[in-house]
C-alpha cells in the first residue's frame, strides 16, 4: 500500500466513524478525521521508537553478558 493510499484509508475510516448518527460535528468532520489519523500515526511512531530502544537495550544487555561469559572462560 502506498503512503497516499494509507492516508486515504485512515481518513476514510475515521471520517466514516464521525459520520455515524449522533455525531453532530457538521463541517468539522473532515478536519477532525485528519487530526485523529495524524494522532494515530504519532502513537504508532512512538511505539516503534520505544520498541527500537528496547531492542537496543536488550542487545546491549546481551553483549554485556557475553563479556561476562568471556571473563569467566578466562578463569578456566
Amino acid at each position: 500500500m502506498t503512503p497516499e493510499a494509507k492516508a486515504l484509508d485512515l481518513y476514510s475510516t475515521y471520517r466514516g466513524y464521525l459520520s455515524l448518527p449522533g455525531a453532530p460535528l457538521g463541517d468539522m468532520k473532515d478536519q477532525i478525521a485528519i487530526d485523529i489519523a495524524l494522532h494515530t500515526i504519532d502513537e504508532i511512531q512512538e511505539a516503534i521508537d520505544f520498541d527500537w530502544m528496547e531492542i537496543q537495550n536488550l542487545d546491549n544487555t546481551h553483549r554485556w553478558w557475553n563479556l561476562v561469559k568471556d571473563e569467566l572462560n578466562k578463569l578456566r
